[in-house]
């Protein structure tokens, strides 16, 4: 059954266990979830602003948020907060690689597979793949992050490349004072299990953060099992009252075993991938009264053997310097330059005469200015240079004007470029062509953002236009070569608000529409969510229902689309100060549907646990 027309008008509401965290909390938890929205600041990889000086669309999905949606894999636990964003899913746990892989971004119509349009950052620092150019979801855990920054629309102008459509960037976790102790571990349908173990110190001018996960299934179809392994270290040492000297590294392992289209099930295991995904990082920062920055190091690291012959070892390496500067009253201006060198090795054992062994460099700077008039009107401007070893030089401009005709209002128009260089994997593997150039989009936007008492509210518009993107040819179902040919034109409606019915009560909607001249996979062309969460003594309850309407799985001569309607149950239990039991449902309606075509989705699931805290 297909859904109707969603209502062009929503409230997003706050989950009620976010309420008390939020009254203490300097951090936003949306872009309207303070009372006075002059006084919130985000944090944009190197620019620190309020929200109504910013040029982009942002929504922060804290620390809170994170817990409650009870998902290991942190892509998963995005979409109910951040309206135009979506991400397919696989089954129970694990997104996979290679065919029949989920994990597929979309945000306002733009990305999907090979997510290289959608930008996901650690810190800052871009995190994909140096051949195929794009992130694996799989290497994204929640447990590692302290909160999310996602920027709707373009983000090249301080991200650069794949910033075309949005920029998701996950800020690592931050210790409080003292030592702090968590596990957690699940079990539920298909032999699903979830353990996890970390560890928070502060004391003086030490921090650390450390974790270990590790999720399996069987999978809801025969020989659809995944297993993954995850490892994270975070050390910060506060080297003066000015200086922060912080370092991490992360290491993800995972199998992923393919069972095939429902068309065209496998009938072993021999479908499987391994996967070996490694990241580190080392930032210096500096704050003064007047003049903050950061100069930071980066370094990933990927081994992936892939069914069919097919083996990589990619890298990515590269160094960011940003310092952002008070001139004058009511003026920020922020500079930085950006260099990134990625590529790497590949082969494939059942084409003996194929090898991959490139690299591509990339360097850019640029500058940004914020400026203040008239007590009412806030400029920001921005402008980037980059140069790319393949593809030569790119200006990527960026502008807004915001008018704040109160502390509790604010209606800001912007206009922003994004793009997305060639990947490697487009250039020479599958599909090639060398001589293949830059994608790029100009994206304008309206939007009016109220905050009121206990009520919060957004609602914006945006037209998107895309241009020379790269398309491939297809003979005889083979990808034979890529080229710059295609087109877009985007246009979309985005509405979310929230109210507070009481301290442990709380409703949350968001609903967003895009007009897609174009067919986009895992793009919905509706889109609602809708949380719930009530608290009463030691018991604690959340639902959340997520209306999905027009999702294309299938483009090309043949498209197929499905519509459904996911609602997922939780119900808490604190049995004493440091032990809570859980228990969640999913899909409780058992709605048959698909996210990718021919791999159909689970129907209702169920999952227990504990989680201990010391």
């Amino acid at each position: 059954m297909k859904l109707p027309f969603f209502t062009t008008l929503t409230i997003l509401l706050l989950p009620a266990t976010a309420v008390d965290s939020l009254a203490n909390s300097q951090t936003p938890q949306t872009l309207a979830d303070t009372l006075h929205i002059e006084n919130v600041v985000i944090n944009q990889r190197r620019t620190i602003s309020p929200l109504s000086a910013s040029s982009s669309t942002v929504s922060v999905v804290s620390r809170q948020m994170i817990e409650n949606s009870s998902q290991s894999a942190l892509l998963s636990a995005l979409p109910a907060y951040v309206p135009g964003l979506f991400v397919t899913e696989r089954g129970t746990t694990g997104f996979g690689v290679y065919t029949g892989a989920a994990g597929s971004i979309t945000m306002r119509g733009v990305g999907a597979s090979p997510n290289t349009q959608v930008l996901i950052t650690i810190d800052g620092q871009p995190q994909f793949m140096g051949i195929n150019g794009h992130p694996l979801p799989d290497a994204l855990r929640s447990s590692d992050a302290e909160k999310v920054e996602v920027i709707r629309g373009p983000g090249s102008t301080i991200y650069g490349s794949n910033a075309m459509g949005g920029v998701i960037n996950i800020v690592t976790r931050q210790p409080e004072e003292g030592i702090k102790t968590h596990a957690q571990a699940s079990y539920g349908s298909y032999n699903t299990q979830k353990y996890l173990l970390d560890n928070s110190i502060r004391r003086g001018k030490f921090s650390s953060f450390v974790s270990v996960g590790h999720d399996r299934t069987d999978g809801h179809r025969p020989h659809s099992e995944f297993d993954l392994t995850s490892a994270n270290l975070r050390l910060g040492y506060d080297i003066s009252e000015h200086y922060t000297l912080s370092a991490g590294a992360s290491v993800v392992s995972f199998t992923s075993t393919d069972p095939g289209t429902i068309q065209k099930p496998s009938t072993n295991d021999t479908l499987t991938a391994d996967v070996l995904r490694v990241m580190s990082s080392i930032s210096l920062r500096n704050s003064y009264d007047k003049v903050k920055g950061a100069l930071n190091l980066f370094f990933n690291y990927g081994d992936h053997d892939l069914y069919y012959g097919w083996k990589s070892d990619d890298y990515s390496f590269g160094t960011s310097f940003h310092q952002s500067m008070n001139l004058f009253k009511g003026n920020t201006l922020t500079a930085g330059i950006d260099y990134n060198r990625y590529g790497g090795k590949a082969s494939d054992s059942s084409k003996p005469a194929f090898g991959l062994d490139k690299f591509i460099d990339d360097a850019a700077g640029y500058v940004v200015m914020e400026q203040a008039l008239a007590r009412r009107f806030i400029l920001n401007a921005g402008i980037r240079y980059d140069y790319n070893s393949h593809t030569h030089g790119e200006w990527v401009p960026q502008a807004s004007i915001a008018y704040t005709p109160s502390q509790s209002s604010t209606v800001r128009f912007s206009v922003a470029k994004g793009y997305r260089n060639p990947t490697l994997r487009e250039l020479y593997i599958f599909a090639p062509n060398d001589s293949l150039r830059p994608e790029s989009m100009v994206n304008y936007e309206l939007s009016y953002i109220f905050s009121k008492g206990r009520f919060r509210g957004e609602i914006g518009g945006y037209i998107s236009k895309g241009s020379n993107i790269i398309e491939t040819q297809f003979v005889n179902g083979i990808p034979r070569k890529s080229y710059n040919s295609g087109s877009f034109e985007n246009i979309g409606l985005e509405v979310m608000a929230s109210y507070r019915i009481a301290p442990r009560a709380g409703v949350s909607i968001n609903y967003s529409y895009v007009y897609m001249d174009r067919p986009v996979l895992a793009a919905p062309r509706q889109m609602l969510n809708l949380t719930a969460d009530y608290g009463v003594g030691r018991f604690s309850f959340r639902g959340n229902m997520q209306l999905v309407d027009h999702m294309y799985t299938r483009t090309g001569n043949a498209p197929a689309t499905d519509t459904f309607n996911l609602v997922n149950l939780y119900a808490g239990f604190r049995a004493t100060g440091w032990l809570d039991l859980y228990v969640r449902a999913d899909n409780v309606l058992d709605q048959k549907y698909e996210m990718s075509y021919g791999y159909p989705m689970p129907g209702f699931t169920f999952t227990g646990g504990v989680k201990l805290n010391f």
